[in-house]
């Protein structure tokens, strides 16, 4: 696991928010991409646990249902590649699928990275002041999960969702 250097807990949050907001609101596949390859890089040096093939396995599983069922919602394109009940499902469609699938993804990834970037105490640090009750909350919540998850391993049960 890495190891969090003394810094103030602002500086991770203005990381993390600006990769989020660029990551969920640029509609450039350059973009999404660039968020996608510095989550997954970081993960990959954040420890054994971050990136596991599980995980992997069920973030390009939800990353191939956004990209192939978006055609079949949204029909808007010019070139159509098959016919479904007489809808086109279309090459444009497809590619905004993979887009937005690529998307879900990055933001996905990167919240995971949060969890690496900012501990409970820099969380509650940050929301201490401003909402005292909601912050101990969420932070009493997100020390949960890990805790959960690491329980039901120990049982032999599969873990919770999220790819873990």
């Amino acid at each position: 696991m890495v190891s969090r250097p003394r810094r103030h807990p602002l500086v991770p949050l203005t990381l993390l928010l600006s990769v989020l907001l660029i990551a969920m609101f640029a509609q450039t596949p350059f973009l999404t991409l660039a968020a996608f390859a510095g989550a997954v890089l970081y993960l990959a040096t954040a420890g054994r646990s971050a990136l596991t093939r599980r995980g992997v396995l069920g973030y390009l599983i939800l990353w191939t249902l956004v990209a192939v069922t978006n055609p079949l919602f949204s029909t808007g394109g010019a070139t159509p590649i098959v016919f479904v009940n007489g809808r086109p499902y279309t090459r444009e469609a497809l590619l905004y699928g993979i887009h937005l699938g690529g998307m879900l993804i990055s933001v996905l990834l990167w919240f995971r990275c949060e969890s690496f970037l900012v501990s409970d105490e820099n969380r509650f640090f940050l929301f201490g002041r401003i909402a005292p009750k909601s912050a101990l909350l969420i932070s009493t919540v997100l020390r949960f999960v890990p805790l959960l998850r690491r329980r039901a391993e120990a049982r032999g049960g599969a873990p919770t969702a999220g790819g873990g």
